[in-house]
């Protein structure tokens, strides 16, 4: 014999078959209701069977524009319960081919469905905590595009989870997730991702990569490693447009606690390079990052970059530090001409606010320490050319006048000149 269980008239599970023992002490039913009741009741349970649809969960509270389906699979469990608690040796194992789970956001909706393994149970500690493993053999997600492809998919995933308490009533106390390996993931639309970054539009692109963390709380500290492919790549915010060919590749961690992303290292060759700005529009340039480590503080969105390279010229990179549709013509050369050049440099930058140090410029012809920063449109220049041993210096919204540096031996210390200038 095998019997079915349901809640609210939705099918939870069938071919249900097993051996149930249970005790249910006396209560007084008007004072007492819901999972109150667990509180006098102690079980022994052991059973098999399997799992029905989960658009069940639906009705359970938790975040609003969250949906469940699909979800047949098979379940066994042993358990036992004692006055609302589980206790240690309980354990739960269920399997299904395929779990869909649909988020709602403002300008899109977004599907993800897994093959789906989950192990749990309790064991022995001051309040019976309980573990668990989660692996999924499958996982992909899907937009609302026309297009059937999957824009995410994750050949396999696995995560470790554990609870303070395991309490029918009460819940599951603080929930962690201990340990997370994702060794292979590839995102082939990141167009999918644009409505999760307010005002950005991205066409083009693909990202691969894996992801892992451990520790007692998987918030601290994820660790990853990414390769960008950014042929066809566009990006878009306001007036501000880029476009390029090339790749980037990083390591780095994600701290959520911190609410900080840091690369580390970080590679990247952009060629192809196109950017607009309401100061001007440049193409035909390159980029490249030999070794470089980024820090983003994602609640004060400001930014740290440390890097060195080379690039394809620096005067189209400058003219969109200046006003004017014409900022391209107007910003010098200085002497760089066409050929490639080498920097090492450092950015900070908030928003209304930032600060450009490069340490090293050299293309040949001319090497230099330049220093700029930027507070709104108040903007500070100042460049030392180590073998002219000249230092100019610049302030205001335009930056049109230059001023000669003065004094016997500034260009002895060139570095510490040049960013002085900007507290000046």
């Amino acid at each position: 014999a095998s019997a079915s269980l349901s809640r609210d008239g939705h099918g939870l599970a069938r071919e249900i078959g097993g051996a149930v023992q249970a005790q249910v002490d006396a209560f007084d039913p008007v004072e007492t209701s819901g999972r109150e009741i667990l509180r006098f009741v102690s079980a022994e349970l052991d059973f098999d069977g399997r799992t029905a649809d989960l658009a069940w969960l639906d009705e359970l509270p938790r975040g609003p524009e969250l949906s469940f389906s699909q979800g047949e699979g098979a379940v066994s469990a042993k358990v036992e319960a004692s006055k609302g608690r589980l206790l240690p040796g309980s354990e739960l194992h269920y399997e299904a081919e395929t779990v869909s789970l649909r988020k709602g956001f403002d300008a899109q909706s977004f599907e993800a469905r897994a093959a789906l393994t989950v192990d749990l149970e309790v064991v022995e500690g001051q309040r019976a905590p309980g573990r668990g493993e989660v692996r999924l053999r499958r996982l992909e997600s899907f937009d609302d595009t026309e297009t059937d492809a999957p824009w995410f998919t994750a050949p396999k995933l696995s995560a470790s989870l554990s609870a303070s308490d395991v309490d029918l009533v009460e819940g599951p106390g603080v929930l962690r997730l201990a340990s997370l390996e994702l060794p292979e993931l590839a995102v082939t639309r990141l167009s999918a991702v644009a409505p999760l970054v307010d005002g950005v539009t991205i066409r083009g692109g693909a990202l691969s990569g894996r992801a892992s963390a451990q520790g007692s709380n998987l918030l601290e500290a994820l660790d990853f490693d990414f390769a960008l492919d950014a042929n066809g790549l566009s990006l878009r915010k306001g007036e501000t447009a880029l476009q390029s060919d090339g790749y980037l590749r990083a390591k780095g961690s994600l701290d959520l606690d911190a609410r900080r992303v840091v690369f580390d290292p970080l590679h990247a060759k952009l060629q192809g390079l196109a950017l607009a700005t309401s100061r001007g529009e440049t193409a035909d340039n390159w980029v490249e990052i030999a070794g470089g480590r980024a820090e983003l503080e994602l609640e004060s969105k400001s930014l740290k970059l440390e890097a060195k390279g080379r690039i394809d010229s620096l005067r189209t990179l400058l003219a969109h530090l200046r006003p004017g549709e014409d900022a391209y013509e107007r910003v010098p050369e200085m002497g760089f001409g066409s050929g490639e050049v080498e920097y090492e440099l450092r950015v900070r930058a908030s928003p209304g606010r930032m600060r450009v140090e490069v340490e090293e410029l050299f293309s040949g012809a001319v090497d230099l320490v330049l220093a700029l920063s930027r507070v709104g449109e108040e903007m500070r220049l100042a460049a030392h050319l180590r073998r002219a041993k000249l230092g100019l210096v610049s302030s205001g919204p335009d930056q049109r006048s230059w001023k000669p540096a003065v004094g016997r031996d500034w260009f002895e210390s060139k570095r510490a000149w040049v960013f002085a200038q900007l507290e000046g």
